[in-house]
Parts: C-alpha cells; structure tokens; sequence
C-alpha cells in the first residue's frame, strides 16, 4: 500500500474529528474511535513533516533511525533478528512526550471500543476525549510537533 502523504494525513484527521465529535455529540462510544484515528493521522502527518528526520545528527541525538518517520504500526517491537521497528505510540513518548498522556487515552478508549467491553467513560469521558484531541489538533495547528517537544517542568520525568 502506498504511503500517504502529509495533505491526506491532514485531510484523513480532520474528517474522523468531525465525525466523532458528531458521534460524541449523541453519546456514542464509536465516537472515540473517530477521536483517536484523527489524532493518529495528525501524529502520521507530523512525523513526516517533522526536520529531525532530515538531519542526521539530530536523530542520532535522539537516537532514531530514519524509517522511524513512516511506522507502519501502532506500538514498536524488536525484530527476531534484532533491531527495534518503531510504532506510532512510540514516537508520541519520543518526540512528542507532552501529547503522551492525551494521547494514549485516546489509544486506550478506542481499543476498549473495538476489542474490549466498550468505552465505560460516559458523556464526561468521551468529553474529556474531544478534549485530548483538541490538545493534539492544538500542537498540530502551531507547528510545535517538531523533534523532542520539551515536557513542561511540571510534567518532567526524572
């Protein structure tokens, strides 16, 4: 399958925010779903847009391999052979740490939609959904999903 470009990212993202905020809107569990492959997109089209991975030296400081830019699945692995294959997850804590936690949210809830008992969250969590999203769309907009995003002091991990 080709690869999409950062446009169809872009457009990809925008139309699943609009029908999930729409399926929020009546209280529908899919609507997280909708939610979390927008931001998923949004993540696709950063990383290709992204320049640590047209510099060398700024992805041996942070120590990824070209091919990390287009991950072909959601969580990473290591290869029987060795090496490590980067997933999308991944490389939110990587580079984009201080959209990890409105983004794994998003992950969680739509994997309990789609394999699990469902989205037990209610009306409150699927609001709290649309706002994990905005946070994503937000960083998307500014132009900031670019390298290591720097984790609010009050975030930092030790």
């Amino acid at each position: 399958m080709p690869r999409l470009t950062a446009d169809t990212h872009a457009r990809r993202a925008e139309e699943h925010a609009k029908v999930g905020r729409l399926m929020v809107q009546v209280g529908a569990e899919w609507g997280a779903v909708c939610l979390f492959y927008s931001a998923y997109h949004l993540v696709k089209r950063a990383l290709i847009l992204d320049p640590v991975f047209d510099n060398p030296v700024a992805l041996a400081q942070v120590d990824l391999p070209e091919a990390a830019r287009h991950p072909e699945s959601h969580r990473g692995h290591t290869r029987s052979g060795g090496g490590r294959v980067w997933g999308v997850s991944d490389l939110v804590l990587k580079l984009y740490a201080p959209l990890e936690q409105p983004y794994k949210r998003l992950t969680v809830a739509s994997h309990h939609v789609r394999y699990g008992r469902g989205f037990r969250g209610g009306a409150v969590g699927l609001q709290r959904l649309e706002q994990d999203l905005a946070t994503i769309e937000q960083a998307s907009a500014a132009g900031i999903m670019c390298g290591p995003m720097p984790m609010p002091t009050a975030v930092r991990r030790p």
